[in-house]
C-alpha cells in the first residue's frame, strides 16, 4: 500500500532526515506540528497494520483489527529518532485533521469519527457519537499522556477541519456542522437556521479543556470553516469556503461557485464582530486549504540575509493555500488586484496568497500544478523570519513554475501523477505600498500609479465604453503629463503652457482658484512643464501636489526645478536644480523617508532625493548621474533607475537610501522607458529598438531579454504579473514573464493592428485586472483578462493625439489627456 513519512529540511532546502511509517495496509500523514525542544508531532491515519520504527521486531506495531480507518499520533526527536506513538481506533472511521503544539509542550490533536472512538494507550478512553460523522479535540502531554478529550456530535454531521493554539494556552478549532453541533456533555449546542443548513463555527476551549468563547458563521446556502490561525498581533484568522451570501460575516456571494471568505477576530469583541472580512472569487472550483500568521518580529532577515528590520506595519499579516480551477480574484476593487488564471476549469492549480493586517491583499502567487481534483490539501507555515513553506501535490506531465509573474522561476523535473513538492518563499514586500508607511493615506493613483510604476490602480474602470459613455470633454487643452487622481477624484493635468489643471470629481475645469500658474507669490511667469517627456505632477501623502517647471518653452529662460503646490492651488515652495537648463527629467515619485525623488536632465544632470516641511524643499541626496528615465522605487527603499552609458548604451544603476550603489547591469542600447518593478523585485526596462529586458536586482544580472519589432512604452504588470505592452510596429502584448517567449493580444497571433496604431504610452490596469490603453492617434483598447488574452476596440472617436497613459478615477472613469484637451469616459 502507500507508506507515509515525516521529513525535516533545514531553511536552504537541504533534506535533514526522513522517516517512513510503513504497514500492511495505506498510512497518510496529515499534520505535523514542531514542539517546545523541537522535536515533532505527526498525526495521520492508517488500516491493516502501522510499524512505528525501522522494523517490525522492536518498534510498535498498531493493527487494525475492524477494517476501516484508524488514527494515529507520533512524536519525534529533533534529530527524527522515534520517540511514542498513540493509537485511535473505532467500529467506523476515525481520522486526524489537524495538530498543533499545546501551551505546555504536549499535542493538540482534532479530527473526525463514526460510532464510537476508542483512545487505546489511555485506559481505553471512549467518545460516543451520533449518527453520522462527528468530530473530537484530544489534549496529550509531551510525553504521550492523553490530558483531556471532548467529543463534538450532532445527529446530521460535524466536519473538524483544523486547529490552533493561542499564546495564552487557549485552543481554537474550526468546522462546520448541520442542523446542530452539541459539545463535550451536550450542555452546551449551536444550531443551524433550518435542519438541512451547513455552518461554520469557531470554538475556543481553555487549557483545560473547558469551552470558552464561540463562534457562528452563518450563510444564506452553506458555509465551512476550513482553516484558522493566531496572528501576532492577538487576533485569531479564520478561512472558508461559502455558497449564496454569509450573514456572519456579512458577504455578498461573488461567484456562481463557492466563494472563499477570510476574515480576522478579536475575541474581546462581541461574537457578531469582525475586525475585517474578504471574500475571494472566480470562475471555478476554489478551495482553502490552510492559513498562516506571520511571526517576525524577533527575526528581521531571511535566509537568504535580507534585512526586513524596517519593515514596519506588519503584525497581524495572514497567508493562505489552497487550490483551484478555471480563475480566482484576490483583492478585487484594490490597488493589488491578482486575478490568477489556471490552465482549464479543471486542471488544479496551487495558490499562496498573503493580506496585510487590515485586510488589503498583499500579494497573490500560483503555480500550475495541473493537480486532480481530489488532490491532497495544500498547507502552509510562517517561519520565523516571516518567508513562507508550502506543500502540496504535483501532476504528471509538463514541469510546473515556482512562481506565476517570475521572470526567474523554479522549474522541477517531470514528474508523475501524486508526486509532491515543497516550496520555500522569500518574504516579500507588497509590489505597490511603500513599506516605510510613507504612502499611509496617501493619494492615489500618483505619478504611474504606484512607486513600482507598474500601472496599477484601485479604482474599477468602464468596461466595454461606448460613444455613449462620455462623461466628461474639455478641449483647449494641451496635456504633456499622465493624468493624476487624487482620492477625492479630482483630476490634475499639466499643460505645455505651463499651468496645472484641476478637474474636480463632477467633470468642473478649474473652479476654486485652478489652475495653479504662478510659482511665486505676486509675479505670473511663462515658465512650462518637462514637455521633453511630460512630467506628470506627483501627489504626497499630506496633500502636496508637486510639479516641474522648466526653461523647455522656445524663446524662455527661467531657472528649472520642482514647485510645491496646495490643495488650494497656493504656491508653497520651490526647489531649483541648478540652472536653467537643467530640466526634471520624467515624473517624481513618492519614495522612502522623502517626498520626491526625481532625475534631472541637461547642464547638471542628477539624482534629487527631496524632503519637504510644508514650506521648503530642501534636498537630502544628491548622486551626479546622467539620466535616461524617470526613478522608481522597489523593496526596501531602493532606487531603479536607467542611466546614459556612452553614446549608444545604457545601464541599470541601483541606489540604496545612504546613496550606496549595490549594483549596476549594462544594457545594450538607448533606454528611455522608465523602469517597473514586478513581482519577486524584477527589473523591467526596454530600450528603443525594441529589445525588453527582465534584471534582477539583487543577483545583479540580466534574467532574459527579448525583442520585439517596433519602440516599446513603458509596460504595466498585472497581480499575477503578466507584462503588457504595445510597440510603434502596431501591436499589443502580453508576455508571462514565466515564458516571455509570447505572441502579440490579438488573437494570440501575430496579426497587427490597424497601420498607424502605435502606442507610445503606457497602459493601466484597474481594480478587477483589466487593461485599458492608448493609441498615439487616440483609440482606446481594453484588454479584457477574463477572456483567455482577447482584445476590444472602445470605438471613441478621440480625434487627438494622445503620448501619456490613461488614468481611473475613484468613481470608475478612464481619464484621457492629449494634445488637444481631455476626455473621461464611464
Amino acid at each position: 500500500g502507500t507508506a507515509g513519512f515525516v521529513a525535516r529540511y533545514s531553511n536552504n532546502g537541504t533534506l535533514r532526515w526522513a522517516n517512513g511509517l510503513r504497514g500492511s495496509g495505506d498510512e497518510r500523514v496529515v499534520g505535523v506540528t514542531v514542539g517546545h525542544q523541537g522535536g515533532i508531532f505527526a498525526v495521520g491515519d492508517f488500516d491493516g497494520t502501522l510499524v512505528f520504527g525501522p522494523d517490525a521486531t522492536s518498534t510498535p506495531v498498531l493493527t487494525n483489527f475492524e477494517g476501516f480507518a484508524d488514527a494515529f499520533l507520533a512524536s519525534f526527536s529533533a534529530d527524527g529518532d522515534y520517540a511514542w506513538v498513540k493509537h485511535l481506533s473505532s467500529t467506523n472511521n476515525v481520522q486526524f485533521t489537524a495538530v498543533a503544539t499545546a501551551h505546555d509542550g504536549g499535542a493538540i490533536g482534532v479530527g473526525n469519527f463514526t460510532s464510537s472512538l476508542v483512545f487505546e494507550d489511555s485506559d481505553h478512553k471512549t467518545l460516543t457519537g451520533e449518527v453520522g460523522t462527528d468530530g473530537f479535540v484530544g489534549h496529550w502531554s509531551a510525553d504521550g499522556a492523553l490530558k483531556w478529550a471532548v467529543p463534538l456530535t450532532s445527529a446530521q454531521s460535524v466536519e473538524v477541519n483544523a486547529v490552533a493554539v493561542m499564546p495564552d494556552g487557549r485552543i481554537a478549532v474550526v468546522g462546520a456542522f448541520q442542523d446542530e453541533l452539541s459539545i463535550g456533555d451536550k450542555s452546551i449546542k449551536l444550531k443551524t437556521a433550518n435542519p438541512a443548513q451547513i455552518e461554520g463555527f469557531l470554538l475556543v476551549f481553555n487549557a483545560d479543556g473547558k469551552l470558552a468563547p464561540t463562534r457562528q458563521f452563518k450563510g444564506s446556502n452553506g458555509v465551512n470553516a476550513s482553516a484558522v490561525a493566531v496572528l501576532d498581533n492577538g487576533w485569531l484568522a479564520v478561512a472558508g469556503t461559502y455558497n449564496g451570501d454569509l450573514v456572519a460575516p456579512e458577504l455578498a456571494s461573488v461567484s456562481p461557485q463557492a466563494d472563499i471568505f477570510v476574515t480576522a477576530i478579536d475575541l474581546s469583541m462581541p461574537p457578531n464582530a469582525f475586525e475585517w472580512s474578504k471574500a475571494i472569487g472566480g470562475s471555478g472550483i476554489r478551495t482553502v486549504d490552510a492559513i498562516a500568521g506571520r511571526h517576525i518580529d524577533s527575526h528581521p532577515y531571511d535566509y537568504e540575509g535580507r534585512d526586513y528590520s524596517d519593515d514596519t506595519g506588519t503584525a497581524g499579516e495572514l497567508s493562505i493555500s489552497g487550490t483551484f480551477g478555471g480563475t480566482v480574484a484576490f483583492g478585487a476593487g484594490e490597488s493589488n488586484v491578482s486575478l490568477l488564471r489556471s490552465p482549464t476549469a479543471t486542471a488544479r492549480s496551487v495558490y499562496v496568497a498573503r493580506f496585510h493586517n487590515d485586510g488589503r491583499l498583499k500579494w497573490a502567487r500560483l503555480a500550475r500544478t495541473n493537480s486532480r481534483a481530489d488532490a491532497p490539501k495544500t498547507a502552509i507555515a510562517s517561519t520565523a523570519a516571516g518567508s513562507l513553506v508550502v506543500v502540496g501535490e504535483l501532476a504528471g506531465g509538463a514541469p510546473p513554475a515556482f512562481w506565476s509573474g517570475s521572470a526567474s522561476p523554479i522549474r522541477l523535473s517531470n514528474t508523475v501523477s501524486g508526486d509532491g513538492f515543497i516550496a520555500h518563499l522569500r518574504r516579500s514586500n507588497s509590489p505597490c505600498v511603500d513599506m516605510t508607511g510613507l504612502q499611509e493615506g496617501a493619494s492615489w493613483p500618483m505619478a504611474g500609479y504606484c512607486p513600482t510604476r507598474r500601472g496599477m490602480t484601485p479604482f474599477v474602470g468602464p468596461g466595454r465604453a461606448t460613444l455613449r459613455d462620455h462623461w466628461m470633454s474639455i478641449g483647449g487643452l494641451d496635456v504633456v503629463g499622465e493624468p493624476v487622481v487624487d482620492m477625492l477624484g479630482n483630476t490634475y493635468v499639466t499643460t505645455k503652457d505651463g499651468r496645472v489643471h484641476r478637474i474636480s470629481n463632477s467633470g468642473v475645469l478649474d473652479d476654486n482658484d485652478w489652475p495653479f500658474k504662478s510659482w511665486t507669490d505676486n509675479n505670473e511667469i511663462n515658465y512650462c512643464p518637462t514637455a521633453t517627456t511630460g512630467s506628470a505632477p506627483l501627489i504626497a501623502s499630506d496633500g502636496s501636489i508637486f510639479h516641474a517647471v522648466g526653461a523647455i518653452c522656445s524663446g524662455e529662460s527661467h531657472t528649472t526645478g520642482l514647485v510645491a503646490i496646495g490643495p488650494d492651488a497656493r504656491y508653497r515652495g520651490f526647489h531649483s536644480t541648478g540652472g536653467n537648463s537643467n530640466a526634471i527629467f520624467g515624473s517624481p515619485i513618492a519614495g522612502a523617508g522623502a517626498h520626491a525623488i526625481f532625475t534631472t536632465s541637461g547642464s547638471q544632470d542628477s539624482l534629487h532625493w527631496l524632503a519637504f516641511n510644508g514650506s521648503a524643499l530642501s534636498s537630502t541626496l544628491v548622486q551626479t548621474v546622467q539620466a535616461g528615465t524617470s526613478v522608481t522605487l522597489g523593496s526596501q527603499g531602493r532606487l531603479h533607475v536607467v542611466l546614459k552609458d556612452g553614446g549608444a548604451d545604457s545601464k541599470l544603476v541601483v541606489f540604496e537610501q545612504a546613496g550606496n550603489i549595490p549594483c549596476t547591469i549594462g544594457l545594450a542600447g538607448i533606454v528611455t522607458a522608465d523602469p517597473v518593478v514586478g513581482l519577486d523585485d524584477t527589473v523591467y526596462v526596454s530600450n528603443e529598438s525594441g529589445r525588453l529586458y527582465a534584471l534582477d536586482p539583487y543577483a545583479c544580472k540580466i534574467i532574459w531579454h527579448r525583442t520585439v519589432s517596433g519602440k516599446i512604452a513603458r509596460v504595466a504588470i498585472d497581480g499575477e504579473g503578466i507584462l503588457y505592452f504595445g510597440t510603434s510596429d502596431f501591436d499589443l502584448y502580453a508576455i508571462d514573464p514565466t515564458s516571455p517567449v509570447a505572441p502579440p493580444v490579438p488573437a494570440l497571433n501575430s496579426t497587427k493592428l490597424a497601420a498607424g496604431t502605435t502606442f507610445p504610452s503606457a497602459a493601466v490596469i484597474d481594480g478587477h485586472g483589466n487593461v485599458y490603453i492608448v493609441s498615439g492617434s487616440g483609440q482606446v483598447y481594453h484588454i479584457d483578462v477574463n477572456a483567455s488574452s482577447t482584445y476590444s476596440s472602445l470605438v471613441i472617436p478621440l480625434a487627438m493625439g494622445v503620448t501619456q497613459a490613461p488614468a481611473i478615477d475613484r468613481d470608475g472613469h478612464l481619464i484621457v489627456g492629449g494634445n488637444s484637451g481631455v476626455r473621461a469616459f464611464k
